[in-house]
């Protein structure tokens, strides 16, 4: 069975279109770490990314996009262990 859309087909392709011609919308930059760090700290990491790249690649700052994921230790993995486990060993 298919599902209406709430909203039109239309409008969300006149959406995109005009969303992915403006060409100052990238980079994004992506930063995946645990949780804890203040707001602080994501400010100035969100400035200090924004602030590196201009330098080394040129744009503006208004056109670098930065994401951060906190993830829990109990969903991040490395070595064949979860990152919950080794904080406990």
């Amino acid at each position: 069975m298919v599902h209406p859309l709430p909203i039109s087909t239309a409008a969300i392709t006149a959406y995109a279109r005009n969303y992915l011609n403006q060409e100052d919308i990238l980079p994004i930059i992506r930063v995946e770490m645990f949780p804890g760090r203040s707001p602080d700290q994501k400010r100035a990491l969100v400035r200090e990314l924004t602030d590196g790249f201009i330098r080394s690649a040129g744009g503006k700052p208004e056109s670098v996009h930065v994401v951060i994921t906190e993830v829990e230790p109990g969903n991040w993995g490395s070595g064949g262990m979860l990152a919950s486990d080794k904080a406990k060993s």
